[in-house]
């Protein structure tokens, strides 16, 4: 089973993938995988083309085959990480960015779970003052489009952010063991 974490910046996810570490056995993983787009000064544009480099570099070496051998793989982003801040990024510069770079994944598997933490975005710049407010509004708008556009297949979980850790873990890995018992 793959379950992914996402999130703007602040919100949390990699809190939440730190303490299920103790709890589950699994594969942890990140996006990105190998963190060259943090690197470099690229464009808008280049930038999203070397996320989705990683992206299938990450698919190819960590997601298929933990997939391949049954395991479960809880990644903290993946694919909706890259819409929802790509499709910021792209505004103006390609037509409609949120589904041209959902396009972009064609190919990628599908989480079966989607945790979700969301947060004020007034919080979140307390926890990263280094962001745009302006920014990170319009990616957890993208966040909340993904799951409306998902919700006929129920693989998003929208968990408040604002919660306890506890109980936010306990929320994480009660949906992952309904999740596992439906796919059983």
């Amino acid at each position: 089973m793959l379950i992914t974490i996402e999130g703007i910046d602040g919100a949390g996810k990699t809190t939440v993938i730190n303490n299920l570490q103790n709890i589950t056995n699994c594969i942890y993983t990140r996006e990105p995988y190998r963190m060259l787009v943090h690197k470099t000064n690229y464009s808008p544009l280049a930038k999203v083309f070397l996320f989705m480099a990683d992206h299938y570099d990450h698919i190819q070496n960590v997601i298929n085959p933990g997939m391949n051998e049954s395991m479960d793989i809880i990644c903290d982003r993946y694919i909706d990480s890259r819409i929802a801040y790509g499709a910021v990024m792209l505004q103006g510069l390609v037509e409609d960015p949120f589904n041209w770079i959902a396009k972009l994944h064609v190919c990628s598997p599908m989480p079966d779970l989607t945790i979700l933490l969301t947060i004020p975005v007034e919080e979140a710049i307390k926890r990263r003052p280094n962001e745009s407010y302006e920014f990170l509004d319009k990616v957890q708008q993208n966040y909340l489009k993904l799951v409306d556009y998902h919700r006929a297949s129920n693989r998003f979980v929208v968990i408040d952010g604002m919660q306890t850790i506890e109980l936010i873990c306990n929320i994480v890995m009660n949906k992952i063991k309904q999740r596992q018992q439906v796919l059983a």
